[in-house]
């Protein structure tokens, strides 16, 4: 059991934030609305998150998740507190809820985070990285702007960072996403992101990123790196992974070339990602582990086409019909 939380919400939070098959997140939330039917104060701050962020697959519900709120901050949550200011609902009846100053709150849910209690520290790295911490206490002081936002977004990560090594996916989701991206003033930088997440990926559950790690493994040309991410998406069929791969066996990016394997590979990820139709064609029009056929090519580009890949329209316009129905390059 949590030091914070009962063992209901405990298992309900892990459900939610602690591993990634959507089929398991209606059993978190039904844990988080019978922690919420025993008045746990902090139950209440999950179930509101799920209502206004839609996580646990929720449907969105403002209205709803501005009441448990309210009700979560009468019973004490200093979680609902911050929840509540993030949504932006700290305000009317919500705000004539709190028993105590908004910094008091803050400064308790950061003590569970000194703690190392996981979403804690994620919802006080939520305070720093979107403003709240500046908007609230530091928009009236002598601070330098420019330099108070860079800090707060390096304060912001590292909460982050400490939340994921325990296991929390939206805390990696901001902390890699940060540095991969340079987000809120953190410096870009891909390869340290790629470094970090390497460190501490065995103690989360990430397939959810596998396609965007293969993808980020590509751009830096670890070619070795995006073919084992891959592989990993084509375990639980990612779409995305099953094409990157596809696209490795053809150009020989990591592995071997190897056009049979290919093939299978973009005929696999077709139905979801019309590009794998444009690499089969390119492979009938050009003779590449098959034998060259034009009519075929020309029925792949097609289906890429229709299927939303518009750049096979470029391979389209080689083509012209002859008077015996047959085509020809132009």
């Amino acid at each position: 059991m949590s030091q914070y939380y009962s063992d209901t919400l405990d298992w309900a939070l892990k459900l939610l934030y602690f591993q990634a098959d959507p089929g398991k997140f209606s059993e978190g939330v039904k844990l988080l609305e019978e922690a919420v039917a025993k008045d746990e104060p902090d139950a209440y701050y999950f179930l509101a998150r799920c209502y206004a962020w839609e996580d646990g697959n929720v449907k969105e519900d403002p209205g709803k998740a501005r009441q448990l709120s309210k009700r979560g901050i009468e019973l004490g949550s200093d979680l609902c507190v911050l929840g509540a200011d993030r949504m932006g609902e700290l305000d009317g009846d919500v705000k004539d809820a709190m028993t105590k100053p908004l910094l008091q709150s803050f400064e308790a849910v950061r003590q569970m985070a000194e703690d190392g209690e996981p979403m804690a520290q994620y919802a006080v790295g939520l305070f720093y990285f979107w403003g709240d911490m500046y908007m609230n206490f530091q928009i009236h002081t002598d601070l330098d702007f420019e330099q108070c936002r860079k800090e707060n977004a390096m304060e912001a990560l590292k909460w982050f960072r400490a939340s994921a090594v325990q296991g929390c996916i939206p805390s990696f989701r901001n902390a890699f996403n940060s540095v991969r991206e340079g987000v809120n003033d953190v410096p870009k930088d891909l390869k340290a992101a790629m470094e970090w997440m390497e460190s501490v990926e065995e103690k989360l559950d990430l397939r959810d990123y596998y396609y965007s790690i293969a993808l980020s493994y590509k751009e830096l040309e670890y070619y070795t790196n995006m073919v084992k991410w891959a592989e990993r998406g084509l375990r639980i069929q990612n779409s995305g992974c099953v094409l990157l791969l596809g696209q490795a066996y053809f150009n020989g990016t990591g592995v071997a070339p190897d056009y049979q394997r290919a093939k299978q590979l973009f005929e696999e990820a077709g139905p979801k990602r019309p590009e794998a139709w444009k690499y089969l064609g390119d492979m009938y029009d050009k003779g590449l582990g098959v034998q060259e056929d034009i009519n075929q090519a020309i029925a792949y580009y097609q289906k890429a086409f229709q299927g939303g890949f518009k750049a096979a329209g470029q391979e389209l316009s080689r083509y012209k019909k002859t008077l015996f129905g047959k085509y020809k390059r132009r």
